[in-house]
């Protein structure tokens, strides 16, 4: 490299020619901070081996590794980016050196052995040990070498640590041979000065056989092929590296993840795969692409046509069917193919796994094999055909059909023009290999309760076929199990736009819009969606629910009788209709259609919730208490219904079951307001004022500030329970230096805390999802409220109706006054409420409206209705 090209960044040197600088068979000659760059998947595995290595160094402890893996998982990039991080790590340096083997050496004795790791260190270390001094120790026996060595190395490292590592250790034990393992053997039992940090392709007999010499020496860790997630990091990390922005923007959309998938079905978890097909992705010209696939293939298929020699006649067919046949086989297939006896098949097919060939996964009671090794299947084809079937299959991945067209007369040489028409061709009569894999994973994702993988798998299926079922798919799962409403909505509107006449799909854009706060855009699709089917049942329930949202109640009811008229059974209209009803005070009623919701879905939390409400405001506390712990049977985690619970508890008295309550809610939602809140006035009511006082300001500093609480409450549990005037003042300071701090430091909004039921489709589905809620999600709708401050002061106006006249004298409702006054008076938002608090403490001591003649007449009708007057004749 010359001088000029040192001075480019990593990033500039790969985007100059990866070809040059990301070496796919001897990763050692990349850069290292370009395989820093690009390191997927195996961070808590490296940090693992120098936390041994670091050990090893420090604690007099001794840790050998083997990291096994098929040829082209990763081992040599690993390795790499060890030595990398070892010389780079400053503290360790002071007490480690590193010894780091060529692979590619042949050595057949032990003073071969200690000769490469005593030049491997003269190359690293060049001013602590001398290549002469070595090549002078030649002309002396090979006993006396090993000798002179031994000690060398020994005294060398009698304060630090040889940190050796090598490459292929199976194939160094097999030319060492018995006597040059036991010898090694001896040498780091009797002089613990190094450990070895070795690779392997697979575990092997030296290791795992009780009679030989390194039987239990290492720790053995497997390194597992990349999974999907990795892979697609992978193709990320190189893409930025590169500089290429447009394409990593690509790889994280639907359309590139469900490419991605494809590929990685391809490769196997593969890690030098993916190297390879990197330069695919990322090249303009198939040109310079098709000649180093071709040449990886070659390169391998020595190693593996030697592999297939290593193993039995039927164990070789096996392997070769696989090699034929894309994706997993289960035992019964291949002894019906081979036309030999299953069981026989079934036990070499575990043999053939135990020695790192095959590998297999379980579906149900069945076991399927695959090969470990992907590239095995590129050397047989190597051998087979001309065209590499692998190269085809990625063509077809990577390309649409209509691009594909375009490529073929792009002009490209004879090979590369012979695989663009074989990958055409190939796609007018095999299935797009993405849609068959994702319907497959789908299929694997419903069965295994992976219910949160549905909606990107649908995505990426909707990407790959641009159906607008498959769109619609992915938008219902967006909406209803992950909760991504604007996700939803996206991909309701590619759904839309190819078919526009969908009603359901108006209505699922409206639910996930409503779901957002966006009621004008939802309404607008409800409609459109009645507009195409007027007796859409989930249309007109969802058009009344948001109607009750905008308060008008009249227009929600005609609606939600409508859903009714289409689906008398349907349990969300009914709910829904109870939340109108409630809403415009007429409990009685709400609570006939929560007991029809209750009869078509009994366990449902929200509505036995939502009828304890309803029964909790007519007074009927011990049946309210019954629906509260219904909802709590059906939904053990529903904060809001613990809160609701802990208030009914509180009003009945019964303060410490109210306290645990809060407490339950808080544990399910710490950052929940209403209970942190609440739990203070049971504090209040047993007279524990200052973990009351504290309770509101953990509300104040740890909650998203929803409820200010209930300041009413607060401001009649003070003036109730204070002995006197110095601790009525006091409690009155303390209440209002913390609502005077939350409304200084912080903004807030209130949501509207009425839980509302929104209906979804789910038709053409194609597939059972009886496990899933079809009509329900919810959702919390923000509107502004004033600050904390101004909430308080409404308070300390609303409070005039907890106070019992007949029970206290006018002097002490005067001193009460007294006590507001002294430490509101200047505070703006107090002006008119405290002015309205002082006429209704006259009228409460005199009885007499003519207290109230001053005011004028809006002024009145706030103060009557504070006082629970009747409105003025």
């Amino acid at each position: 490299m010359n001088e000029s090209s040192k001075k480019l960044s990593a990033s500039d040197q790969l985007r100059f020619t990866d070809e040059k600088f990301i070496w796919r068979f001897s990763p050692n000659q990349t850069d290292p901070e370009l395989l820093e760059a690009i390191f997927v998947g195996r961070e808590p595995l490296l940090q693992n081996v120098l936390e041994k290595i670091a050990d090893s160094a420090t604690s007099g402890a001794t840790h050998h590794v083997l990291i096994y893996g098929p040829r082209g998982i990763g081992k040599s990039h690993f390795t790499a980016l060890l030595h990398h991080r070892l010389v780079n790590d400053h503290k360790l340096c002071e007490s480690v050196q590193i010894a780091w083997l060529n692979e590619d050496e042949t050595t057949t004795s032990m003073v071969q052995l200690l000769v490469r790791i005593y030049r491997s260190l003269c190359k690293w270390y060049p001013t602590d040990y001398s290549v002469k001094w070595l090549d002078a120790l030649l002309d002396q026996s090979p006993e006396e070498i090993v000798a002179v060595l031994t000690r060398r190395l020994v005294v060398r490292f009698e304060k630090r640590k040889l940190v050796i590592l090598v490459e292929n250790l199976n194939l160094l034990f097999e030319n060492l041979g018995t006597d040059g393992q036991h010898q090694l053997r001896t040498l780091l039992q009797e002089h613990p000065f190094a450990c070895l940090i070795a690779t392997s392709q697979q575990l092997f007999k030296a290791v795992t056989d009780r009679s030989e010499p390194f039987f239990g020496f290492f720790h053995q860790i497997p390194l597992k092929p990349l999974s999907l997630s990795d892979a697609q990091q992978l193709l990320v990390k190189i893409a930025e590296t590169k500089g290429q922005a447009d394409l990593v923007q690509f790889l994280n959309t639907p359309d590139g993840r469900g490419r991605v998938r494809a590929i990685h079905d391809l490769a196997g978890g593969n890690h030098r795969v993916y190297i390879v097909l990197s330069g695919f992705v990322t090249r303009e010209s198939l040109d310079q692409l098709v000649a180093p696939f071709q040449k990886m293939a070659d390169d391998l298929t020595p190693y593996y046509q030697e592999r297939l020699r290593w193993i039995s006649p039927l164990q070789r067919q096996i392997v070769e069917l696989l090699c034929r046949q894309h994706g997993t086989v289960n035992p019964k297939e291949i002894a019906r193919s081979l036309l030999v006896d299953q069981r026989s098949v079934g036990k070499q097919v575990r043999i053939l796994e135990e020695i790192g060939y095959l590998m297999s996964t379980k579906r149900g009671r069945e076991t399927f094999y695959e090969l470990s090794e992907p590239l095995m299947r590129l050397a047989y084809e190597v051998k087979e055909q001309s065209l590499l079937l692998m190269l085809i299959e990625f063509l077809r991945i990577w390309y649409r059909p209509d691009e594909m067209l375009k490529l073929r007369t792009a002009g490209f040489s004879r090979t590369t023009q012979a695989y663009v028409d074989a990958a055409w061709e190939r796609s007018q009569t095999t299935p797009d290999p993405r849609l068959k894999l994702l319907q497959e994973e789908l299929a694997r994702a419903k069965a295994e309760g992976r219910s949160h993988e549905l909606a990107t798998l649908w995505e990426e299926k909707a990407a790959a076929s641009n159906e607008p079922r498959d769109w619609f798919k992915a938008g219902y799962y967006f909406n209803e199990i992950n909760n991504d409403h604007a996700r939803a909505i996206d991909c309701y509107d590619q759904s839309l736009q190819i078919n526009p006449k969908n009603a359901c799909a108006w209505n699922n854009k409206g639910s996930s819009l409503f779901s957002l706060g966006r009621c004008e855009e939802a309404l607008t699709c409800f409609d459109k969606s009645l507009e195409l089917d007027p007796r859409h049942v989930n249309a007109w329930n969802n058009r009344g629910n948001l109607l009750s949202t905008l308060h008008r109640y009249g227009e929600s009811l005609i609606c939600l009788d409508k859903a009714l008229a289409f689906d008398s059974r349907n349990a969300s209209a009914w709910f829904n209709k109870g939340n109108s009803l409630s809403n415009l005070g007429r409990y009685e009623e709400a609570l006939n259609c929560y007991d029809k919701a209750i009869e078509f879905d009994p366990e449902d939390a929200n509505t036995w919730n939502n009828k304890g409400g309803s029964l909790f405001i007519l007074g009927n506390y011990e049946e309210a208490l019954t629906c509260y712990e219904k909802a709590i049977e059906f939904d053990l985690e529903d904060t809001y219904v613990w809160n609701n619970k802990g208030s009914l508890l509180y009003s009945l008295g019964r303060y410490e079951e109210a306290l645990n309550c809060y407490d339950k809610s808080i544990g399910l939602d710490p950052k929940g307001t209403y209970a942190r809140f609440n739990r203070s006035e049971p504090l209040f009511a047993m007279q524990q004022w200052d973990e009351g006082f504290q309770s509101l300001r953990n509300a104040f500093s740890q909650s998203q500030l929803d409820y200010p609480g209930d300041t009413d409450t607060m401001f009649s549990l003070i003036f109730r329970l204070s002995e006197d005037n110095t601790q009525l003042q006091s409690r009155i300071n303390t209440l209002v230096d913390l609502y005077q701090r939350a409304a200084e430091e912080q903004g807030y909004r209130r949501p509207d805390q009425v839980t509302k039921r929104l209906g979804t489709d789910n038709v053409n589905a194609g597939d059972d999802i009886s496990s899933l809620d079809k009509h329900k999600a919810e959702s919390s709708l923000g509107q502004p409220i004033v600050n904390p401050l101004s909430h308080l002061a409404d308070g300390l106006l609303k409070s005039l109706a907890k106070i019992d006249a007949d029970r206290v004298t006018s002097a002490v409702l005067e001193s009460y006054v007294a006590a507001v006054e002294s430490r509101v008076a200047n505070l703006p938002e107090f002006e008119i409420p405290l002015r309205l608090f002082r006429y209704g403490t006259r009228y409460l001591i005199s009885r007499k409206e003519s207290e109230l003649v001053e005011l004028i007449q809006p002024e009145r009708r706030i103060l009557r209705q504070a006082l629970g007057l009747p409105e003025e004749g």
